[in-house]
Parts: C-alpha cells; sequence; structure tokens
C-alpha cells in the first residue's frame, strides 16, 4: 500500500513510501523509499509518524510545524530576557 511518512517532515519533507499493510494498526513493519539513502530498506512506523492519506500527512506536518515554531519562539523569549553573569 502507499504511505506518506511525515517522521522527518520538517527536515526532508513528506516521504511517499510503499509499505505492507499494518499489523495493529498503530505501526507499520515494513517499508522503502527507493532512491532515498538514509533510510534503510526495513524500519518501523508509530501511527503519528505516517498515513494513509496525503492530506493527513499534510494536516500532521503543519502541526510539526506550528509546534516547532512554538518552541523556537520559547527559546527565543527566554534567550533575549536572559542575562549572562559575569565574574568581577
Amino acid at each position: 500500500m502507499k504511505i506518506y511518512v511525515t517522521k522527518w517532515a520538517l527536515t526532508l519533507g513528506i516521504l511517499e513510501m510503499e509499505a505492507e499493510d499494518d499489523v495493529d494498526g498503530k505501526r507499520l513493519d515494513m517499508a522503502y523509499v527507493p532512491g532515498v539513502l538514509l533510510i534503510s530498506t526495513s524500519q518501523n512506523f508509530h501511527k503519528r509518524e505516517w498515513h494513509r492519506t496525503r492530506a493527513e500527512a499534510i494536516t500532521r506536518a503543519e502541526e510539526m510545524r506550528q509546534n516547532k515554531m512554538r518552541s523556537l519562539q520559547k527559546q527565543l523569549m527566554k534567550l533575549s530576557t536572559m542575562v549572562i553573569p559575569c565574574p568581577e
């Protein structure tokens, strides 16, 4: 079956893969991406890391992007208020 992997959506983008049917609906046991050397031919993906439709994958990738932006905003706020002590 065709799946869309969002595990690396913020670095590699959404990957389209061929995979065997999932056993329990939560984890995918075997997947392969032709031409992508970063991923072995055997890979485990948990349910929030892969999707059956492109629309679900795009929704999840957008959620990941929003979460990352919130995290970076918090880091920036912390850095902007930080006072670095300097010994006299």
